[in-house]
């Protein structure tokens, strides 16, 4: 997968700084990507436009720290993936009706269908956050790091990292509240 965009680069030193960054860090950007696309080919193929992304800014990623280079990684493979999830405006590879066929007999279908629809509402609410808390509870939620490793990542304290989350949840929280969606039972 990776050397389609290694063919792109001709200094030797920035093919190996290049690499370098691919092998350390291509197991948490095909997470990232998979995580938001549900395919393996397309979160394949994020990775590899990520990396010729990360090809064209190698003079700006030289200058980043390795934590801030990870962060930076991260965020680029996450809005590559959401690109291409626009441009295709394909839903995740499950298909509604498989999911209908594997739920458990006594949820109906109506139920299911009313549970697909929160789902969607969910994100949108998730998209009209502010970026930064869209950013922490994406670190925190889809990619699965904790309140001290999202810290290493945004060079903050563990407990700025956990006010954070507990800000964007309550936003999450009061903007799925204006959609209707509560936690009541």
């Amino acid at each position: 997968m990776f050397s389609l965009a290694f063919l792109l680069i001709r200094d030797a030193a920035d093919r190996d700084f290049v690499k370098d960054l691919f092998k350390n860090n291509e197991q948490m950007m095909y997470k990232i990507a998979f995580n938001i696309l549900h395919n393996r080919t397309d979160a394949e193929d994020t990775v590899q436009n990520t990396i010729i992304k990360v090809i064209d800014s190698l003079e700006k990623i030289r200058t980043l720290d390795s934590t801030e280079i990870e962060y930076y990684l991260s965020v680029m493979t996450k809005n590559t993936a959401l690109d291409m999830q626009r441009k295709t405006k394909r839903l995740p590879e499950s298909n509604v009706m498989e999911e209908l066929d594997e739920m458990e007999s006594d949820i109906s279908v109506e139920e299911a269908a009313l549970m697909n629809i929160n789902s969607e509402r969910i994100k949108e609410a998730l998209r009209r956050l502010p970026e930064q808390e869209y950013e922490i509870l994406f670190l925190n939620l889809q990619v699965g790091l904790s309140p001290s490793e999202i810290a290493d990542q945004l060079g903050i304290t563990s407990n700025t990292a956990r006010q954070r989350i507990f800000r964007a949840k309550n936003n999450l929280k009061k903007e799925l509240e204006k959609e209707g969606i509560t936690n009541d039972v």
